[in-house]
């Protein structure tokens, strides 16, 4: 291992010159990207220099400063990649509400508004009465009930596509903090789109995917946060996070993944040439540490910490969701059946593993561990497909981005023909995924006709079954539809 040193120049003026391997290269100064290949003005000016580690025959320049927060400008066409990406988004989203779970949290929303307190006993089923369940996404069981109140089942569409649209637009920042365009990135991100569409139903779990989105992107440019601001913003997304999905715990075990990796990849460095920290510059660990006893306190901050901590980890529940729900199976299991088969999410893990062996030499095991650790998740129940594609979306871009082989087809390359030759494919993948998944933009009725209201219209006239017995689904709408007059069977929180 060696230093490298990197001269910059022309600090006055604002353009900065970093000298890596003898040669003059400008990046990016005050928000402004400066093109490279010029060479520094003459003597006397400001010089600061700056020495960071690397190997002999790593160019820092290319592999790292860009993984560090460095923001590209992005092209004309950049943008209207990135337009395309985002439209789409919103227009795949704004299709009816058709899944039960909106139904019992908006009654859960309803109840806590209703009574002023927070549920700590079951007040919904005449089959388990009494007993100890609390709503752990209920804050967000409270955002859609207000919203519904406001805009009705309109309002609750064009939340979720607010939601969708917003996932898109942090993961497409991180994507351009780590120096990659948003037309080249944009084939990969409507991959993730549509992988991710059919889930994409009005539950809590929109809002867990836009905290993944956030904390990958926090994880892979934290060197620019200084400060307090290296705490408060993950610490406040953990505290939202804990009150709003049951997923909570997912934050600080991708922290812990991730900064253990870079602490794995920093020693091994020393002896193994093929692992390397994503930071050039040593993390100040005490910070680290400090960090994650932030994140898991704030799990506790809730209105049950014990439950919220206990009710989803129970055996009974995980036994009852992997032998009866169907999107707690594997997604290759057999029981989904062909119905249930889509190529995108095999095409990511296929991309996730060519990243890998691309910087297999390179490999920074802290976004190693979190993308591989993602992907298993997702191997074990493909309703987690989501949570591996929003985390390996930026992943597999900062692996190429350190690939050699990558590095030594664009020395081969001349820049301009490489630039047109990764748009035009880059642009021919995005329009040929647009058009082939067109017929996923299904605008009509904001509620889809599959709800038993009719038949609820005939129990409320009759004044008949007053206790019902029914399937999950009918459960679930009976709770909102018949609130106050009907206690549910069996409904989608069981």
């Amino acid at each position: 291992m060696g230093s490298t040193r990197f001269a910059a120049v022309n600090c006055k003026r604002g353009a900065v010159y970093w000298v890596c391997n003898g040669r003059y290269d400008k990046l990016l100064f005050s928000n402004t990207l400066i093109k490279r290949g010029q060479t520094p003005g003459g003597p006397g000016q400001n010089k600061l220099v700056l020495t960071v580690q690397s190997g002999p025959t790593v160019c820092p320049l290319r592999d790292t400063l860009g993984k560090i927060g460095q923001i590209q400008k992005q092209s004309p066409f950049d943008l209207a990649a990135a337009g395309v990406a985002l439209a789409f988004a919103a227009l795949i989203s704004l299709f009816a509400i058709r899944n039960n779970d909106i139904w019992w949290m908006l009654a859960v929303g309803r109840r806590i508004v209703e009574t002023k307190a927070f549920i700590r006993e079951d007040p919904f089923t005449f089959t388990a009465a009494g007993t100890p369940w609390v709503p752990q996404a209920y804050l967000s069981a409270l955002i859609f009930y207000a919203v519904h109140q406001a805009a009705s089942a309109v309002g609750l569409i064009v939340l979720r596509a607010l939601l969708v649209t917003s996932i898109f637009v942090v993961s497409l920042r991180t994507i351009r903090r780590i120096g990659v365009s948003w037309l080249t990135a944009a084939p990969v991100v409507l991959l993730v789109l549509l992988n991710a569409h059919s889930r994409f139903l009005i539950r809590a779990h929109l809002f867990e995917y836009l905290f993944i989105a956030l904390l990958v992107g926090f994880l892979l440019t934290d060197r620019n946060r200084k400060g307090k601001s290296f705490f408060i913003f993950p610490v406040v997304l953990q505290l939202l996070w804990a009150n709003t999905h049951p997923s909570f715990l997912l934050g600080p075990a991708l922290v812990v993944l991730f900064y253990g990796g870079e602490f794995i990849s920093g020693v091994l460095s020393k002896y193994v040439g093929i692992f390397k920290p994503l930071s050039p510059v040593p993390h100040d660990w005490r910070r680290v540490i400090l960090l994650v006893f932030m994140m898991a306190a704030a799990c506790a901050v809730n209105p049950s910490p014990a439950m919220f901590l206990a009710q989803p980890l129970g055996g009974e529940q995980r036994e009852l969701l992997s032998r009866f729900t169907l999107e707690w199976r594997s997604p290759f299991d057999p029981a989904l059946g062909s119905g249930a088969f889509h190529p995108y999410y095999e095409i990511l893990l296929g991309l996730a593993v060519l990243s890998v062996a691309a910087s297999v030499t390179r490999l920074p095991l802290g976004p190693l561990l979190i993308m591989a650790a993602t992907a298993l998740m997702s191997l074990e129940a493909h309703r987690f497909r989501v949570e591996f594609a929003l985390v390996a979306l930026p992943v597999m871009f900062v692996l190429f981005k350190m690939s050699p082989a990558v590095e030594w087809i664009g020395n081969k390359v001349k820049t301009r023909t490489r630039t047109e030759m990764v748009r035009a494919a880059a642009a021919a993948a995005a329009l040929l995924l647009v058009v082939t998944a067109w017929d996923r933009v299904s605008i009509g009725p904001a509620v889809a006709g599959r709800f038993p209201d009719k038949a609820f219209e005939f129990v409320r006239a009759g004044d008949v079954a007053h206790r019902s017995f029914h399937t999950i689904g009918f459960g679930s709408y009976l709770l909102w539809d018949l609130y106050g007059e009907r206690r549910s069977f069996i409904d989608g929180r069981n």
